[in-house]
């Protein structure tokens, strides 16, 4: 099997990496691979990282082009490549405009044997307070219509999975539940080795659920 770890936005980079590699250590037991593909690892990075925090409206553009050059890339890369599963980590255009709809729906065109997956980490962006009433239907829509080339959906708990359901009328048996936690950012603390062993406990137990939930 050939798993492809997918992460356009690039915004968290090392829970990626780290997913990445503990995803790696439990697939190589059945003689399958994995690739990791961000921004800056194996896919193009426009925005140097020094200004990844920035809100310019030329960063923004700039970010748009970095995604629609990478989604191109991606197109020709699983195409070539036979890869049987391609799970996303975030999708960055659906909170604006829904061309990712079109972009997943030519994904199983070109490579109908790949299984498509999403984790939702957040039901809605994170600017959703600031969301009119019709931006956050129109929201809704264009999520919902994108979902409908996913063939699995990952969310982290039993009441993210019903609000889900809720709030996109997505069918129940797409959804499967993944407990754990969001990104932590690295602490420094003296016991190193020890939050190292506990960070690689957390991360196996993550890719076997995933393993577990989706694959067999």
């Amino acid at each position: 099997m050939k798993y492809l770890l997918v992460d356009l936005s690039g915004k968290v980079d090392n829970y990626d990496k780290a997913l990445y590699q503990a995803l790696e250590k439990e697939l190589s037991k059945g003689k399958s691979s994995i690739q990791l593909l961000i921004p800056g690892h194996g896919l193009i990075r426009l925005i140097p990282n020094k200004f990844s925090q920035t809100e310019f409206i030329v960063k923004r553009l700039i970010k748009a082009l970095e995604g629609l050059i990478n989604y191109i890339y991606l197109l020709l890369f699983v195409s070539f490549k036979k890869i049987d599963v391609i799970h996303f980590q975030w999708l960055p255009f659906v909170e604006v405009v829904g061309i990712e709809k079109y972009i997943l729906y030519l994904l199983h065109v070109l490579s109908p044997q790949t299984k498509v997956i999403l984790t939702i980490h957040n039901i809605y962006p994170h600017g959703v307070k600031s969301m009119s009433d019709s931006g956050k239907q129109k929201y809704k829509k264009r999520f919902r219509d994108t979902c409908r080339n996913i063939d699995n959906i990952i969310v982290h708990t039993e009441s993210s999975k019903m609000e889900v359901i809720k709030e996109f009328d997505f069918v129940p048996d797409i959804i499967s539940i993944v407990h754990h936690g969001v990104f932590i950012p690295k602490i420094r603390i003296s016991k190193k080795e020890f939050c190292k062993k506990i960070n690689m406990l957390y991360y196996s137990l993550v890719c076997k659920l995933i393993i577990k939930e989706l694959m067999f």
